[in-house]
C-alpha cells in the first residue's frame, strides 16, 4: 500500500497511483503530478502523500464540475436504478470496490487501475476465475453505465480471465426430504417453490401476489439478467408442489392484505423475505439445517440447479429447459443436458 509514480495514460505527464489508508480506510488515488521530470515527479508524490495521511489534503477537495463525480455518488445511483443488477453478490462487489475508489472521479479511472484492484483484491488471493470473472463484470457495467449518463467519455472493456468448466451442484432425492423435514414451515413453502419452478432465490423472495395466476396454475417470473442489463420475464406453469407453496400462505389471515406472496411470522407478524433479515431468516435455516444432517456446499441456489437437472434427465427439449431456467446463454443450459450416443442414434434414425 502506497502510492508510485507512473504515466498517465495518452499523456507524458506523471502522476501518483495507488492506495493509501485514511481513517482506517483504504483509499483509491490518483492525481496528476502535472510535470513529465522524474525527480520532480517523485518528490511531489512524497509531499501528496505525506499531506494526505497528516489530513492536510483532502480526497474531495480538488471538484471541479458538476459531470465529475466520485464512485460513491456513481454507485449509489447504479444501485438504484431499476435497469441494473441490485442482487446482494452484485451490491457487495460494488461495496468491496467503493472501499478502493469511493473517492476517485469516474473519468479518471482506467483499464489499469481495473487490472490492479482484481490483482490485489482476488487474484493474488487464489479467487475462482468464475468469481473474478463476475468481479470483473460488475465493474464493467458500473463504468459503461457511468458513459451512459455522461460521466465518461467512453465506453471500457475489461479482460477476463478464461472460463472455467462449470459443474452443477444438486440435491440428491434423499437430502430433499431430509431438508425439507427440518425447515420451518413457512421456509419450507418458499423453498419448495424454487425446487418446483427452478425460481432464482431472489426471484422467490420479492415476487408480488399479481405475478401470481391462481385459476390458470402460472407465475410470472422476472429478473434483470444479461448484457443489456434489461428486465426478462418468463411464464413458469405449476406443478402440484409449487402451487400448493404459492397458495399456501394465502391462508394466512394477517398477511391477507400484504402484497408480497412470501412471509416469514416473527410474533405473530407477518414480514417480507425481501429484505435483509428475511433473506437471513431463510438462509441462516437452511444452513442450519445442511449443517445439522452434515450436507456441505449446498446452498439454496442448489434448487434451481436440482430443477434444471431434473428437466435434462427427463429429456426435457432444449428449448424448455432454457425458457423455463430463464437462461440468456445457451452455455448455461448445456450444464444440464447430458446426451449420451445413444440419444445420438435415436436422434439420427428418426429421420433416416
Amino acid at each position: 500500500m502506497g502510492l508510485k509514480v507512473t504515466t498517465r495514460e495518452n499523456s507524458n505527464m506523471l502522476q501518483a497511483v495507488g492506495s493509501l489508508k485514511v481513517n482506517g480506510r483504504s483509499r483509491r488515488i490518483r492525481k496528476s503530478l502535472e510535470t513529465n521530470d522524474p525527480n520532480e515527479a517523485h518528490l511531489k508524490m512524497l509531499q501528496l502523500e505525506q499531506g494526505i495521511l497528516l489530513g492536510k489534503i483532502s480526497l474531495k477537495s480538488n471538484l471541479r464540475n458538476s459531470t465529475m463525480i466520485t464512485f460513491t455518488t456513481l454507485i449509489r445511483s447504479f444501485m438504484a436504478d431499476p435497469s441494473t443488477a441490485s442482487g446482494r453478490t452484485a451490491k457487495q462487489i460494488l461495496e468491496n470496490f467503493n472501499d478502493c475508489f469511493g473517492d476517485m472521479y469516474v473519468s479518471d479511472f482506467v483499464a489499469a487501475d481495473a487490472t490492479q484492484y482484481i490483482y490485489e483484491h482476488h487474484t493474488s488471493l487464489g479467487h475462482s476465475s468464475s468469481h473474478t470473472r463476475r468481479v470483473i463484470t460488475q465493474i464493467q457495467s458500473l463504468l459503461n453505465y457511468a458513459k451512459e449518463q455522461g460521466f465518461r467519455s467512453e465506453k471500457i472493456t475489461l479482460r477476463k480471465p478464461p472460463e472455467e468448466e462449470r459443474e452443477i451442484v444438486t440435491l440428491t432425492d434423499q437430502e430433499e426430504v431430509a431438508i425439507f423435514k427440518k425447515l420451518k414451515p413457512c421456509n419450507k413453502r418458499l423453498a419448495s417453490f424454487i425446487l418446483n419452478t427452478g425460481s432464482r432465490p431472489n426471484e422467490a423472495y420479492t415476487l408480488r401476489k399479481s405475478k401470481m395466476d391462481f385459476p390458470r396454475k402460472k407465475v410470472t417470473l422476472t429478473s434483470i439478467k444479461g448484457r443489456n442489463r434489461v428486465p426478462r420475464s418468463r411464464l413458469i406453469p405449476l406443478n402440484s408442489k409449487a402451487y400448493a407453496a404459492a397458495h399456501g400462505n394465502q391462508a394466512a389471515p394477517l398477511d391477507q392484505e400484504g402484497d408480497m406472496l412470501f412471509t416469514y411470522v416473527v410474533n405473530g407478524k407477518h414480514r417480507p423475505y425481501s429484505s435483509d433479515s428475511g433473506y437471513s431468516y431463510f438462509y441462516n435455516d437452511w444452513t442450519d439445517v445442511c449443517k445439522s444432517l452434515g450436507i456441505e456446499g449446498k446452498s439454496p441456489y442448489t434448487m434451481r440447479h436440482t430443477f434444471g437437472s431434473r428437466l435434462g434427465k427427463n429429456n426435457t427439449p432444449f428449448a424448455v429447459i432454457s425458457q423455463l431456467m430463464g437462461h440468456t446463454d445457451p452455455k448455461t443450459t448445456m450444464l444440464y443436458v447430458h446426451p449420451e450416443f445413444e440419444d445420438h442414434i435415436r436422434a439420427v434414425t428418426s429421420i433416416g
